[in-house]
């Protein structure tokens, strides 16, 4: 089915991406930053992926021989779409609050917008910029929140997730050609090793310092969710579901994570929705509804 067209099996895979960071936003918590470094739990993550792609590739699937012209796009997806990516996140999310993450990450249909405005000379109405404005300014008010008010959130870990859904929005709008032309595992295959070369020097010391004795299983079970569910299966389903459908509709997906996010986030009992949190969101999902039309 072409790219435009309904396409049930990538809807589904992006429905259980979007689960999996749902409720990734939570998990991570119950390892980092108590038990387990941030970096740390960056190698961690990376390692296991790449790993588990490269068993798959070896054992199951026809190896694939990429095109030199294709490199630098490859390097440049890795960067974007795997090392920053992961790096902020995990980085950003030990310093704030799931609920702050998970709604600062639905700009990302807003920054899609953008970049491929900028890169792919895609044509900005009146509607979309009064959309992005509108984002824009739910943004902002989680940030000034934030820096007025300590605890659990922290300006840095807002901004270093606002970083990360810069470099995930520019990642979909270069990705694609790359995804309709080789294989997914020989891809994340490549992404991710990519990967460990760009991030050695932040989990490389950090895993050399991490006491991994002294991790109790509540915080095991998470670091697995994280390797596993939220990397290894969202990956996977998400370039399945890119070579399917465009980069915005990939995106627009991610619109269900701050409400899965917060579901789980005020039943652990740990955090709680504030008044900035309701507007922030009225604002940002206004601003993609606009952006949207």
């Amino acid at each position: 089915m072409q790219a435009n067209g309904f396409n049930l099996k990538a809807h589904l895979a992006l429905v259980f991406v979007n689960l999996f960071y749902g409720i990734n936003y939570v998990v991570v918590k119950e390892a980092t930053p108590e038990y387990l470094s941030a970096f740390a739990l960056v190698g961690v993550r990376v390692v296991g992926a790449f790993l588990l792609f490269s068993l798959l590739y070896q054992f199951f699937l026809e190896k694939e021989k990429i095109d030199r012209e294709d490199i630098p796009r490859i390097i440049a997806c890795s960067f974007l779409g795997t090392s920053a990516n992961v790096a902020l996140f995990i980085k950003g999310l030990s310093l704030t609050s799931p609920i702050n993450a998970s709604l600062i990450m639905i700009t990302v249909p807003i920054l899609v917008l953008i970049f491929s405005a900028f890169f792919l000379k895609e044509k900005l109405n009146s509607l979309k910029i009064s959309g992005v404005i509108l984002g824009a300014l739910g943004a902002a008010l989680l940030v000034i929140r934030t820096s007025q008010t300590p605890g659990a959130s922290s300006l840095l870990g807002d901004l270093m997730i606002f970083l990360n859904a810069s470099s995930y929005a520019l990642y979909l709008v270069i990705v694609k050609p790359i995804m309709t032309k080789y294989q997914p595992f020989t891809v994340l295959r490549l992404l991710f090793g990519i990967a460990l070369l760009f991030l050695f020097p932040l989990y490389y010391p950090a895993l050399s310092e991490q006491s991994f004795s002294t991790i109790p299983l509540n915080a095991w079970w998470a670091i697995g969710y994280v390797v596993i569910f939220a990397t290894f299966f969202t990956y996977l389903l998400n370039i399945f579901a890119i070579k399917r459908v465009q980069p915005s509709v990939v995106s627009i997906y991610i619109y269900t994570q701050p409400i899965i996010a917060s579901i789980i986030a005020v039943l652990s009992g740990k955090y709680g929705l504030q008044w900035e949190h309701l507007a922030a969101s009225v604002l940002i999902f206004a601003g993609v509804a606009l952006i949207s039309k």
